[in-house]
């Protein structure tokens, strides 16, 4: 399988990779917030630390193998079993200053990272959390972060088909700016 990503809305790409036989497999859409900061929420909020870094990647696999699965995004876990290697846990803890826990009576709810200097990436909250505003909450907190350290425009994406986090985002005053999609193609193995 080949996979392509490509800018929706500028020539018409999606014709030129579906005349070479690629087929759409799903949209994603980067989404920009230009607008004031945030409030300061009283929100119970930790940095990613090594006894918590099991339990956050769990999280995480809860949280998105629904839609990874939806879209057939293989594997279906961002961090499957093999992944959980000391190395990962490493790297993963390098970047903890800029991974956030959010905890609800001393348990992991939801989570979310900022990667560069602009953007809000990986913003989860599990199951039992949900419909709580913990979402609002945990994108509002990442994105005063960005601002702290001196981004002036924060960006982050979004799945089409996640249209509980666009309403989130749109809700937040983030704006559309560029839709990608993914296209792959499959290709016939030989019989040698």
């Amino acid at each position: 399988m080949v996979e392509m990503g490509y800018r929706a809305d500028q020539g018409d790409a999606s014709a030129f990779f579906a005349a070479r036989g690629f087929q759409k497999w799903f949209a994603r859409d980067l989404m920009q917030y230009s607008g004031p900061w945030f409030p300061e929420l009283a929100v119970d909020v930790v940095t990613l630390e090594p006894r918590r870094v099991t339990g956050y990647m769990l999280a995480v696999n809860e949280c998105f193998w629904p839609l990874r699965e939806a879209l057939d995004i293989k594997p279906y876990a961002p961090f499957p079993d093999t992944a959980f290697s000391d190395q990962l846990q490493r790297r993963l803890l390098e970047a903890g200053e800029s991974t956030f826990l959010f905890l609800e009576d001393g348990k992991l709810a939801g989570s979310g990272a900022i990667e560069g200097p602009d953007f809000v990436d990986l913003v989860a909250v599990r199951p039992g959390y949900r419909r709580l505003g913990l979402g609002r909450s945990i994108t509002q907190f990442c994105v005063n972060r960005l601002r702290r350290r001196g981004a002036q425009d924060v960006y982050t994406s979004v799945l089409e088909i996640n249209t509980g986090a666009r309403l989130l985002y749109e809700g937040l005053g983030l704006d559309l700016v560029e839709p990608y999609e993914e296209a792959r193609l499959w290709l016939a193995r030989g019989t040698s």
